[in-house]
């Protein structure tokens, strides 16, 4: 059953990110694809409090009945009193579990209306029903769902003749992410706007530039270490013309080594465009030619997929969307929910990317399990 199924490397995160230029545009063509004055407010509030506030889907729309103590509630914004800023209470999240609550100052955009979430959640409370609970709702109460929210957002996407499918609802929360790292704000404000408590955000910031990574033994450590004390710095001036070099250099580096490099590089740095390998030449004599030859194309295969997704899982059916870190099975008794015994993979799960789904996973030194994100379509295992 487990036959062919080697993973190599993780999935390349190819969602795009919903950018201020192509949120602008979806908020005004929402009348075009929604069925009243009602719903377009609703989602064009929606839209904007999920891309300015960073938000998680789970945080402003219905996703499950175990994760709905983490939907912002009508109680959750309030407004001061000239109405230029909207304080948003988060009292639960996905990373917040016991509740400690955040709350986000969102201010108004006085240069351009159209991209005010202040005013638009204000335009939108104005015609909301009169009802506690959830703060975005239909106008017959009944709450806006993940479901709903991604198909209004595949619907204008191809309104504006963009590809729905390099889209996802977590398009909002990336792009906030590139935008506020283009705007200059630093990996620790990131961070905290986002309210992240890892480095995952690093994945969440897609900047319009070349990344090379290079890799190789004392003359690529050599040279990164010269670069650092060039006036030009480390990517040697490349970044005006739009590259970004990531070093590697290791001191007696095999061949062997390279993939393990690779892996942890792609945990922690942005996915490469181009990668620069400068190795072999301290396996010479210590390898057959012939042997080495073969493990170096083997070696540059396995990283050509890794750094291009070209490998395959499996989901196995449990889950830790209620709560992080509490692993269950998604369709037993509660008795049986708790997963016991854990058969995971080296350093997993991580939550790598907010990974909420358990697959298998082929590591690199054995078979193991997996935490990915629950959004992406492949391969199960069913029950026998």
């Amino acid at each position: 059953m487990l036959k062919g199924m080697q993973r190599l490397g993780k999935r390349v995160d190819s969602r795009k990110p919903i950018t201020v230029d192509v949120l602008k545009r979806l908020i005004l063509i929402l009348h075009h694809v929604c069925k009243s004055i009602y719903e377009t407010k609703l989602f064009r509030a929606a839209f904007a409090l999920a891309f300015f506030g960073f938000m998680r889907i789970g945080e402003i729309t219905y996703v499950n009945k175990n994760a709905d103590n983490h939907v912002l509630k009508i109680s959750d914004i309030k407004f001061n009193d000239i109405d230029s800023e909207v304080f948003v209470t988060i009292m639960s999240s996905k990373t917040d579990q016991i509740g400690c609550s955040t709350t986000l100052i969102l201010s108004s955009n006085d240069n351009d209306n159209e991209l005010c979430v202040v005013k638009m959640l204000k335009d939108y409370l104005q015609l909301r029903p009169d009802s506690e609970g959830q703060l975005f709702c239909h106008l017959n109460h009944n709450k806006l769902t993940r479901f709903q929210f991604l198909a209004v957002l595949r619907s204008a996407l191809n309104f504006i003749s963009l590809n729905p499918e390099e889209f996802n609802t977590h398009s909002f929360r990336i792009g906030a992410a590139t935008t506020a790292a283009l705007e200059g704000k630093t990996d620790e404000e990131i961070q905290t706007l986002g309210r992240w408590n890892s480095n995952s955000f690093k994945s969440y910031i897609r900047l319009s530039i070349f990344v090379v990574w290079i890799i190789g033994s004392s003359l690529v450590a050599k040279a990164s270490s010269h670069s650092q004390i060039r006036p030009l710095g480390n990517d040697l001036g490349l970044h005006k013309l739009g590259y970004k070099l990531m070093w590697a250099g290791m001191s007696g580096m095999s061949v062997y080594n390279v993939v393990p490099i690779v892996e942890n590089l792609i945990h922690c740095c942005c996915l490469p465009d181009a990668v620069l390998l400068h190795c072999g030449g301290n396996d010479i004599g210590l390898v057959n030619c012939a042997k080495l030859l073969f493990d170096i194309k083997f070696m540059l295969d396995i990283v050509a997929r890794m750094v291009n997704g070209g490998a395959y899982s499996a989901w196995l059916g449990g889950s830790d969307l209620i709560s992080e870190g509490t692993w269950v099975w998604n369709n037993y008794s509660q008795e049986e929910k708790l997963i016991q015994p854990t058969f995971w993979g080296p350093k997993q799960p991580n939550n790598y990317n907010d990974q909420d789904c358990l697959q298998f996973y082929n590591f690199y030194d054995g078979l193991g399990w997996d935490d990915e994100e629950c959004e992406y379509q492949g391969h199960f295992m069913c029950e026998k």
